[in-house]
Order: structure tokens, then C-alpha cells, then sequence
């Protein structure tokens, strides 16, 4: 039997001893942590969008993305964004606040439209 006051770090709060089975006990409520956000709220992404599991490709990549795709900096990638970079015209993006979000098939136009034979 446990000590009269254990501290349960899981739960983040004092446990008093079990006391022996009493019918008129009101039963605990399930511990907050055993369903998820995503089970109270149901599945908020647009219908068409594809899952996280898909295979088939984010639609909308994020400056790290974009950054892992052209093989360059995150800093770089925020200056060709902004129009910043001499010789290259500003890639396409999506603004939500400071965020930036970049369309799969507009980085690969802009990809396309910047490729130089030398």
C-alpha cells in the first residue's frame, strides 16, 4: 500500500491511499491526458488535403522545406522571398504573419522559369 501522500508525477498531484471498495464512491474522471486534442476537436484539415502519410507531397512547404529542396540557408531562401537576390526573381509565397509558406507547384515553376544552361 502506498504512503499517505505520494506525489504521482504523471498526474501531477497528491494520491491518498486507495480506500477499500465503497459502492457509493463516485468514480475518478479519466486522466486529461488520455484523449487527444485531435480526438475532441475531429480532423480540422481541408477535405482534399493530403494526410501527413500519403506519400503523395505537401502541397505547401515551409521555408525549411524549400530551404532542404534548393540545398541553401533558410536566411537565403527568406532574401530570394523577398526579392532581395540580384539575378533572381522573388519565389512566389504565401504570408501568415512572419510565416511564409511556399506552393510545391510554384517553387517548381519558379524552379523551372530560373534554370540557365551554361
Amino acid at each position: 500500500m502506498r504512503p499517505a501522500a505520494a506525489w504521482c508525477d504523471d498526474e501531477l498531484q497528491f494520491n491518498r491511499p486507495e480506500p477499500e471498495s465503497d459502492p457509493t464512491e463516485v468514480t475518478e474522471m479519466p486522466h486529461p491526458s488520455s484523449s487527444t486534442r485531435q480526438d475532441q476537436i475531429g480532423d480540422a484539415r481541408h477535405p482534399d488535403a493530403p494526410s501527413p502519410g500519403d506519400g503523395n507531397g505537401a502541397h505547401v512547404l515551409t521555408v525549411p522545406e524549400v530551404a532542404a529542396e534548393l540545398r541553401c540557408s533558410k536566411a537565403h531562401v527568406h532574401n530570394i522571398i523577398l526579392g532581395k537576390v540580384h539575378g533572381l526573381p522573388p519565389l512566389p509565397s504565401i504570408a501568415l504573419g512572419r510565416r511564409r509558406l511556399v506552393r510545391r507547384a510554384s517553387l517548381n515553376q519558379w524552379m523551372d522559369a530560373n534554370e540557365h544552361a551554361l
